[in-house]
This record gives C-alpha cells, sequence and structure tokens, in this order.
C-alpha cells in the first residue's frame, strides 16, 4: 500500500508542473464575480471545477471552532514561509497542543511517524526555488509524520478527495492502513510543537509588544487532493485566488 501512495505522488509531481502554468493564467484572468457569484474551491474551466453547489456534505474543521478559521496567509495560494512558492496546504490553528479530527469519514491509506533529518533543506531549497513549484514527492518529506486519508466522494460527486494530515504526533493506535474512519469525532492525533514544521510556519503578531512576531504553534497541515482520474489531481484554491469569507462557507464547526 505505501508503494502505491508512493507511485501515486510521484504521479502528482509529474502532473503538478504541467497543469502550473494554466493555473497560473486562470488565476489571473478569472474572477470571481464574474463566476455567476459562485463560491468555487477551484476553477479549472468549465468542466473542471468545483463550488459550493457540488459539496454533498460540507467539511468538518480537523480543529478549532469557525472563531478561529485560517487567516489568509494560511489558505492556498499564499507564498510560504520558507520557501518562496505558493501553499498548496490550509494551516489550521488548534489548541495548544490539540486533538487533530479527520475532515470528513473514510478509509486510511498512509500512515507515517518519522521525523526525518532536515540535512538536504539548502539543496531542496535550491531545487525548490529554481523550479518554480514544490513537487509532491519533496513535499512528502517536508509532511514529517503524517496521515493520508482517502474520504471517497463523501464530499461531493465529481472528484475523490484525498488529505494529508501533516505536522502530527502521538498518532492514535486505531489509524493505521485500511481503518475505516467512519466517525469524524475519532481523533487522528496530536499537534507536534517539537520542532518547527516548514509547511505549517507562520508568523503572529505579539500581543504584548506589537512590533515583534513570533512563530505560530499548534498548527496543523492539510492538503486536499481531488482526483480527476489517475493521473489529474486538483488543490483548493487552483486556477483563482481564494477569498478567507467566501472559503470558510465550505466548512462546518465539529458537532
Amino acid at each position: 500500500m505505501r508503494f502505491i501512495i508512493l507511485i501515486f505522488l510521484i504521479l502528482i509531481s509529474c502532473t503538478e508542473n504541467e497543469t502550473l502554468d494554466t493555473g497560473l493564467k486562470n488565476n489571473s484572468q478569472v474572477d470571481p464575480q464574474t463566476l455567476n457569484d459562485v463560491n468555487y474551491f477551484f476553477y479549472i474551466n468549465e468542466t473542471d471545477n468545483l463550488s459550493l453547489e457540488d459539496f454533498t456534505n460540507k467539511i468538518f474543521l480537523p480543529c478549532g471552532t469557525m472563531d478561529s478559521f485560517p487567516q489568509q496567509k494560511q489558505l492556498p495560494g499564499q507564498t510560504m514561509s520558507y520557501f518562496n512558492v505558493q501553499s498548496i496546504g490550509i494551516g489550521f490553528d488548534c489548541e495548544e497542543d490539540g486533538l487533530v479530527y479527520p475532515i470528513a469519514p473514510g478509509i486510511v491509506v498512509d500512515v507515517r511517524e518519522n521525523d526525518p533529518e532536515y540535512k538536504m533543506f539548502d539543496f531542496y531549497k535550491r531545487l525548490v526555488d529554481s523550479m518554480g513549484y514544490m513537487p509532491q514527492d519533496i513535499r512528502r518529506v517536508f509532511h514529517r509524520s503524517h496521515v493520508v486519508i482517502d474520504h471517497g466522494k463523501y464530499l461531493n460527486k465529481k472528484y475523490r478527495v484525498l488529505a494529508i494530515y501533516s505536522n502530527l504526533k502521538d498518532i492514535d493506535s486505531s489509524i493505521m492502513v485500511g481503518s475505516n474512519v467512519k466517525s469524524t469525532n475519532l481523533a487522528i492525533g496530536t499537534i507536534n510543537n517539537s520542532e518547527l514544521d516548514l509547511l505549517t510556519s507562520f508568523t503572529a503578531q505579539s500581543l504584548e509588544d506589537t512590533s515583534k512576531y513570533y512563530v505560530k504553534e499548534n498548527t496543523v497541515n492539510i492538503d486536499l487532493l481531488f482526483e480527476k482520474d489517475e493521473t489529474t489531481y486538483f488543490h483548493p484554491g487552483k486556477g483563482i485566488s481564494l477569498e478567507r469569507e467566501s472559503f470558510k462557507e465550505f466548512f462546518m464547526n465539529r458537532k
């Protein structure tokens, strides 16, 4: 199964570069106001798109509440802190050492509990900067301990949804490859604050001294991949610019 996941991620890395230019062109050409005022999760063309109307179920927040919904800089399409490329992940703010929950029912397809060393960070940074994007096989290195859940077509009928939950620790023993996650109230694990997560590092202004900033902790990163076919995947914000308030419409608080 892990071999299959590896092949899956390599396929994404191959197709991501091919579709990057199209996505950037769409990003500059598509005005959300001209799209019949419909909230889109991503918009490639008239065929390949996902709107709020296409959702059969809303996405459960993995932690926190709607009051703590991610800021604009934590949404896909924003420049990452440590790489001069656009992020495709969503950084959710959780409680201190908080629990992380699945965004929907699904089946666990991969579990990794390792903390790779970052001795190659400078090499990766130069490679990513020169390519202009981050291939999934490199991004996978920075996921560290993570869980991949196949949410099938629970969220919509057009695309199969896979979610990569990273920046985790203490992954629950019941979360293993093949596990059927029926309840969204079963925690996957807890937030890992022991090391800096390069995919989930955002700065926040100090309340005590507004001239100072600090790296936010208790943030979980989730990559959402929408499978069109075996070689084509889309992510939130692809083709359009996501606006925070419109993006919130796709989510709901945990019951």
